[in-house]
């Protein structure tokens, strides 16, 4: 990794499915919120959840039948998890 890259995240199209909170996030990835940096399975509704366009109230947290988490915000977000940028429904990263 070199200076140019380093602290950076890169940013995750929304057809790339298999890491989107809308299809669902596994046990144990790590959301940025104002309490610091839980796993996802430690999320309740009312957490402010650290988005590209600032602290969002995570509005439901739905349990998926494969074990995956799927968050719910008021309108469609940008999130970071694990170290990346993460869509939630329809929104592209910027």
């Amino acid at each position: 990794m070199d200076h140019a890259t380093l602290g950076r995240v890169r940013a995750v199209p929304h057809k790339d499915a298999a890491l989107s909170p809308k299809i669902g996030l596994p046990t144990g990835t790590i959301i940025l919120t104002l309490d610091g940096a839980l796993p996802v399975e430690y999320l309740c509704a009312g957490d402010l959840v650290i988005t590209r366009a600032g602290a969002r109230v995570l509005r439901d947290l739905t349990p998926c039948r494969s074990g995956d988490f799927r968050l719910e915000f008021d309108q469609p977000e940008v999130i970071y998890a694990d170290g990346q940028q993460l869509c939630s429904d329809s929104c592209q990263p910027h």
